[in-house]
């Protein structure tokens, strides 16, 4: 499984890498992978995990997001991990004063989550429409910050209020030989 696009919305006026890094960012705080040699070069590590969630840390690493950086600055997170009933995932991380919330899954209950607009939501289910048609796996992400915890999410609340940050899709390149 490889990372064919990464899609980051909303941002205008900010550079292209930094969105695509913070996009990458809320994507990896979700993400339980073990990386077996760390201390190597990002392009020879050997990870184990769900392939999806490998293939979001080399693509992160790809963009100058290194997990192993991004767990020392932030410290452990608490995570609900994905279920196929919720279908996503969120992940609470803590840096300076802020509690940051970030949520990864199918993006059409992501955006629900969001403040965009009607017009903007149906913008992104059209690319997400062509980007399936194409064969391509799609994931949204949206985070939120909050100054406390208590705050930042609750078991049974309702998620809402977060800003969308873009989209990942994903392909599974042909197998030599087929």
């Amino acid at each position: 499984m490889e990372i064919r696009r990464i899609v980051p919305v909303g941002h205008q006026g900010q550079a292209e890498p930094d969105v695509r890094g913070a996009l990458m960012q809320d994507a990896l705080r979700n993400t339980d992978v073990v990386i077996e040699n760390p201390e190597e070069a990002s392009g020879v590590w050997r990870m184990a995990g769900n392939p999806l969630e490998v293939a979001i840390v080399r693509a992160a690493a790809k963009e100058g997001v290194f997990i192993p950086e991004l767990i020392k600055d932030e410290g452990a997170s608490e995570r609900r991990p994905f279920t196929s009933e919720a279908k996503f995932s969120v992940a609470i991380t803590h840096a300076d004063s802020t509690h940051r919330v970030s949520i990864l899954g199918a993006p059409e209950i992501v955006l629900g989550f969001t403040t965009l607009a009607e017009k903007q939501k149906e913008e992104i289910r059209a690319m997400i429409d062509d980007f399936a048609s194409k064969g391509e796996r799609v994931l949204g992400v949206a985070a939120k910050d909050h100054p406390h915890k208590e705050e930042a999410i609750h078991a049974n609340a309702p998620f809402s209020g977060f800003r969308f940050e873009g989209l990942i899709s994903f392909y599974y390149p042909l197998r030599p030989g087929v």
